[in-house]
């Protein structure tokens, strides 16, 4: 086991490792070592796409649920946001903050 935890520390995304210490190791990690984390799942490539796509509204992409001839994988509101939140995005990040509340305020009749 402890070879396993060693490999992912060394080699897994920040998400991955965050997890390995959270829920394997059951360690306590300090505000300075989430924020690091946070700031490294915020450059990956997925996450820069889905904040790219962000609406002036806060809607991600042109879609609610999987790809369409106008949105990618992650280009839309569903995928995106849970996307955002199983990579341990904060809650109260711009881009989710702003995707969450568009659930709400956009309206049934917008065409994304």
């Amino acid at each position: 086991m402890k070879k396993m935890i060693d490999f992912l520390l060394t080699y897994a995304n920040p998400s991955i490792r965050y997890r390995v210490k959270a829920e394997i190791m059951h360690e306590k990690l300090s505000s300075a070592e989430k924020d690091k984390l946070q700031t490294e799942i915020l450059e990956e490539p997925i996450i820069r796409s889905i904040i790219a796509c962000q609406k002036e509204n806060g809607w991600l992409g042109n879609g609610f649920h999987g790809p369409n001839k106008n949105a990618g994988a992650f280009e839309n509101q569903e995928v995106g946001t849970k996307y955002l939140g199983e990579k341990l995005v904060y809650k109260d990040t711009p881009v989710l903050k702003k995707a969450m509340e568009a659930f709400v305020t956009v309206k049934l009749t917008d065409p994304c």
